[in-house]
Formats: C-alpha cells, structure tokens, sequence
C-alpha cells in the first residue's frame, strides 16, 4: 500500500509523492530503549539535527559526529569522530 508522503501545488497542477509503507521491524532480541516525545518527528540522521531534542537525542545515545575523549589533560581537549568515524 502506498500512502501520499507531500504534496505542491504549481502552475495550476496538484503534484504528489507517494512511497510504499515500510515493513515492520522484527522484535528485538536484546535490551531495548523507548523515549517519549511531545512531538512524533525527531530525525536521528546527523546532518539533519534541526531541534533541541534531536540533539539531546543524539547526546543521550552517544550518536554525536564528533565529541571529545573522557580523558584528563590534553587528550581530553580535541575533537574526535564518533559515528562519523
């Protein structure tokens, strides 16, 4: 089934997207994770980041671009890939 994902109008016509409905996951094996939001669309793609909750998010999962090391003294004050890596 495909649902209708946007939708423009333009020079007099009504243009549409549509895309199929994705699967379901399989149930999860292992330990899993739920965060409640007041709002349903949070991007977990980092160059997409737009809110303040996408970056808590991200901060929270350990899913940051960069970070700096737990580590003392100068080791801990540059920059390094995390799942930009």
């Amino acid at each position: 089934r495909t649902e209708p994902t946007t939708v423009q109008f333009h020079g007099g016509l009504v243009w549409t997207g549509a895309a199929p409905e994705l699967r379901p996951l399989p149930p999860i094996a292992g330990p899993e994770l739920r965060i409640s939001t007041p709002k349903s669309l949070m991007t977990t793609e980092p160059s997409h980041r737009g809110t303040m909750m996408d970056e808590q998010l991200s901060y929270a999962t350990c899913a940051n671009l960069l970070d700096y090391p737990d580590a003392a003294g100068q080791a801990g004050t540059r920059l390094r890939p995390e799942i930009a890596a």
